[in-house]
């Protein structure tokens, strides 16, 4: 009776750490500080994991309704910067920040209602948005170097553009008004290079 109840005990301890073994490995996990972050996360719904890692790194990051997916990485003491530039790459999305602090995801199709909704902020009063913002978008390097012979004039003289190779995805910088006309063309160019990939494919 005795040797029937210490194998029924050591058989619930052994469930009983399985079962928090389980959860830990598969939650989500975004640890860290401001300066250096850690996620390890499996098939995480992203806008969970944007929620974390706006916690985590104090920053105000404004999620467009129609962010969704889901995301799986494995990163380890990376700065913010690296970590959102990972998650827009996987999930299609682009990031507008703003120089006054804080930033909005959103999905390609919706970047540019965001951008407006920050423009005509203007008219209200808002000064804010006189400022220089920075927009992240994903592309290819081929893309990049395609588009860059035309939106290099499009620039104001305090605006510049950025390709980080390793995250795969460009950075402008310049006003909201320049920054509407240079997004237009960027996404007309990868909507179009999109098109002709899947034509291909046929």
């Amino acid at each position: 009776m005795y040797c029937m109840f210490r194998n029924k005990f050591f058989a619930f301890i052994l469930i009983f750490l399985a079962a928090v073994f389980m959860a830990v490995l598969v939650s989500p996990q975004v640890t860290g500080t401001k300066d250096k972050i850690s996620i390890r996360v499996k098939d995480a719904d992203v806008r969970d994991i944007l929620i974390m890692l706006a916690d985590v790194t104090e920053k105000n990051i404004i999620l467009d309704p129609q962010v969704k997916g889901k995301v799986t990485l494995n990163l380890k003491d990376v700065t913010f910067k690296q970590a959102l530039d990972a998650i827009l790459f996987f999930n299609d999305l682009g990031y507008i920040e703003f120089k006054t602090g804080g930033g909005v995801v959103a999905p390609y199709d919706r970047l540019k209602n965001a951008l407006n909704s920050s423009i005509s902020g203007k008219n209200s009063g808002d000064e804010s948005v006189s400022e220089p913002i920075i927009l992240k978008i994903p592309m290819s390097f081929e893309t990049a170097q395609k588009i860059w012979p035309t939106i290099r004039k499009m620039f104001s003289p305090e605006g510049r553009f950025q390709y980080d190779r390793d995250s795969k995805v460009a950075r402008v910088v310049d006003y909201p008004e320049k920054a509407e006309e240079i997004m237009n063309y960027i996404l007309m160019t990868i909507d179009s290079v999109r098109g002709k990939e899947n034509n291909d494919g046929k």
